[in-house]
């Protein structure tokens, strides 16, 4: 079938050759085969066929060969088939189904870094946001699903994420986060979180009513990856000054019952965000209306607290060395506020702080709790109590330990 795909002219035979070549190319380890006996440019050859029945079942079989890691570079570069595959896509007139199969070929291909400029120089993201923004239009879940896939690993590439912003593609993506189907979602996700590497592209992304999608996904998706991917976009999100207070108007209960979940990873983002956010004065109060003061405390808890924590509640208790570091620095930014020293008091923030001074040997929990402890010492209050929790002996044997001393130097700096 490879070499006859090349000599047949009739509609029929090239229908029959590209059908065959399609079914076969549905069993990956098949792959190798189509790939090493030439298979690659008889599917371009029936790419260029006028028929679209033709061109559907050879771009498909492109499709399901670049599934296989091994072979993309291959792919790419042989007879021109990512130029020709991006050249029907970029074609107004070119079958709608056929686009998005090409779609999911440059998806796959795009899955290697290494085939990312020539898809943009064959003009590959123009072509993609087109058939994202129709399919926007029209509500094309398949079409929105491939494009936004094969964007999100373009988005993977620096050099790439501005032109996949100023070819509009944000917008649409937005809209396919807000659908009710988690594939389409997931990819939308991922195309915009890693457009949103870029700060600049952050606060654009709030303008342009991201939030909306996320805060729906986070409470109405079961999908572990999907809310995964929520609480990483949040978390970018957060980082930014000019976000801070939106993401805290819109989304900061949502963030609060992600720092709630159950995996490690969904919580650690989430915990970052909050820390992030309470970097804002204005937002403290917000942020014990909502009731995150319990779970943050929950996760600055030392290993050895932890387990009596568990012992007695039957809550296992995190102990993630990012996650709890992220949860001394929110406690820290929060105990710089005179207004809520007392309220972090009667929540045990004092004692939980020592206790990572006591227990701990990451630096980062370390540095951190040492700052929140400080910035509860600028009062008369809080400094007895601080006594009282006797933290003067682990925060002096914290000077003499050459790990933290230069941590603790750069907080007095």
């Amino acid at each position: 079938n490879i070499a006859k795909g090349r000599r047949v002219r009739t509609v029929s035979a090239q229908r029959e050759v590209a059908f065959a070549l399609c079914a076969a190319s549905a069993t990956q380890t098949i792959h190798e085969g189509i790939v090493k006996k030439g298979g690659i440019k008889t599917l371009v050859t029936l790419l260029q066929s006028q028929d679209e029945e033709v061109q559907r079942f050879a771009i498909l079989a492109l499709a399901n060969t670049s599934v296989t890691a091994l072979y993309r570079l291959q792919i790419a570069n042989e007879a021109s088939a990512l130029e020709h595959v991006v050249s029907y896509l970029s074609h107004e007139a070119s079958d709608k189904i056929g686009k998005q199969y090409c779609a999911m070929v440059v998806g796959n291909l795009a899955a290697n870094a290494e085939n990312h400029e020539a898809i943009a120089r064959f003009g590959g993201i123009p072509a993609l946001v087109s058939l994202l923004a129709a399919a926007a239009k029209d509500q094309g879940m398949e079409g929105g699903r491939y494009a936004a896939f094969a964007l999100a690993n373009l988005a993977a590439s620096a050099n790439h994420r501005k032109e996949i912003v100023d070819c509009g593609a944000m917008e649409p993506l937005i809209v396919f986060a807000c659908v009710d189907d988690n594939a389409v979602q997931h990819q939308a996700v991922a195309a915009l979180r890693g457009v949103c590497i870029c700060p600049e592209y952050r606060i654009k992304a709030v303008r342009r009513g991201i939030l909306d999608p996320l805060i729906l996904m986070a409470r109405r998706s079961d999908d572990l990856s999907l809310r995964r991917a929520v609480a990483s976009a949040l978390n970018c999100l957060s980082t930014m000054d000019e976000n801070k207070d939106e993401v805290a108007d819109r989304a900061l209960s949502t963030i609060i019952s992600l720092l709630m979940s159950t995996d490690d990873e969904v919580e650690g983002h989430a915990c970052c965000a909050i820390a992030n956010l309470v970097e804002v004065v204005d937002i403290h109060s917000r942020f014990f209306r909502e009731k995150g003061l319990p779970p943050v405390v929950t996760m600055s808890k030392s290993k050895t607290t932890a387990a009596a924590a568990a012992a007695t509640t039957n809550v296992a208790i995190k102990t993630n060395a990012k996650c709890k570091a992220d949860a001394c620095r929110a406690l820290a930014n929060l105990a710089a506020n005179a207004a809520v020293q007392q309220d972090l008091a009667r929540e045990g923030v004092i004692e939980s702080m020592v206790d990572v001074l006591r227990e701990d040997t990451n630096v980062d929990c370390q540095k951190y709790a040492v700052l929140c402890i400080a910035n509860l010492a600028t009062t008369l209050a809080g400094q007895i109590e601080i006594v009282e929790a006797n933290a003067i002996g682990p925060l002096a044997s914290l000077l003499n330990q050459p790990s933290t001393s230069l941590a603790i130097a750069d907080i007095r700096r």
